[in-house]
This record gives structure tokens, C-alpha cells and sequence, in this order.
């Protein structure tokens, strides 16, 4: 038997919930009525991620406020000594985990997640 790890990120591997709290940050309040409306992220994440305004930069420095897991890195490393893959799977932005990953230097993680655009006028949309 072949083992594969999949592990979440939000609440998991970043302490917060960084999608909750980004809508919170650049996002109108009307953000959770979606998310009641819905009944789940797939449906709900492009309508909310739509309400986001804000430039990369921004977003960026927002993201540079989040913890990760201290004992991540090292978790990572064992994963790799004893030859598990380990991939993320995630219902938040993929832009958001790999900017995090890149800064406590993890790289080469697969990340299954929703793909975050940034558009024109600040504005942000998602793809799945």
C-alpha cells in the first residue's frame, strides 16, 4: 500500500482561517450572506472573491500577517525522509498558501486549491 498525505491549510497549516479573514479585510460585510445563501465554497467563493478590492501589493502585505504552523517545516521534512508525498488540498486561494509556504521557504509542495486572479481596478476573481 502507497501512503499520500493530504493535508488542509487554513486553520491547519496557516494558524488562520486566511480566507475568512482577507474577506473580512477587502470585502464588504456582505461576504457571509453569501456564504449562508450558498451552503458551500465551491458555489460561494467566486461571488465573494468578486467583492475584494484590492491591489497585489495589498493583498501581499495582508498575507505577510499570517502564522504558519511552526512545526510545519519540520513535518515537511519528515514527510520527504520517509518518502511520503504530501500535497495540500484546499478550499482557499492557491496564491495565498504558496506566498506563505515561499516565506518559510517550503517550496515544490503540490497545492490543490482555487486559482486566484488579480484583474484590473483591484478587483479579484477565482478559478477552480
Amino acid at each position: 500500500m502507497r501512503w499520500q498525505i493530504l493535508c488542509d491549510f487554513d486553520g491547519t497549516i496557516a494558524v488562520q482561517d486566511t480566507v475568512v479573514a482577507l474577506l473580512e479585510r477587502f470585502a464588504p460585510p456582505e461576504w457571509r450572506l453569501i456564504d449562508h445563501e450558498t451552503g458551500g465554497s465551491l458555489a460561494a467563493r467566486p461571488r465573494q472573491t468578486a467583492l475584494m478590492r484590492a491591489s497585489q501589493a495589498e493583498f501581499d502585505a495582508a498575507l505577510d500577517q499570517f502564522t504558519v504552523d511552526p512545526a510545519f517545516k519540520s513535518f515537511v521534512a519528515e514527510t520527504a525522509r520517509l518518502g511520503l508525498p504530501l500535497t495540500i488540498v484546499s478550499d482557499g486561494y492557491d496564491y495565498s498558501i504558496q506566498h506563505l509556504l515561499a516565506r518559510e521557504g517550503i517550496r515544490d509542495l503540490e497545492v490543490i486549491s482555487h486559482r486566484l486572479l488579480f484583474l484590473d481596478d483591484n478587483r479579484m476573481d477565482v478559478e477552480f
